[in-house]
């Protein structure tokens, strides 16, 4: 019964202000928190996955009793721990591909002046 009750009010939560659950998968997908959140276990980040799931439960009225991961699936949406580790990823990637020729200019220079 406690289920059925906190549920509803999630979903009453969604129908009056459904920036909500949008500003709250933000909140987990700041670049800086991804940054403090890699390496840490994963009972650390287990709060902030029930916080993601309860927004997709809610985003897509589902029920408790049904799997979250096809729904995180749907939403395009990777779990807190994956979702971490692809920002931090992806970051890297554009630092290095956006430092590349500035790199390769600096080598060039550097090879310049040693002749």
């Amino acid at each position: 019964m406690g289920n059925v009750d906190s549920n509803d009010n999630l979903k009453e939560v969604a129908e009056t202000s459904p920036s909500f659950f949008r500003n709250t998968h933000v909140a987990v997908a700041n670049p800086l928190l991804n940054s403090l959140l890699s390496g840490c276990p994963n009972k650390s980040l287990q709060s902030l996955q029930l916080i993601q799931n309860a927004a997709a439960r809610v985003l897509t009225i589902l029920g408790i009793q049904n799997h979250i991961t096809p729904v995180l699936a749907s939403l395009h949406w990777l779990p807190v721990k994956y979702r971490t580790e692809f920002k931090i990823l992806l970051l890297t990637y554009h630092l290095m591909v956006r430092l590349h020729p500035v790199l390769k200019n600096l080598q060039c220079l550097m090879i310049r002046l040693e002749h």
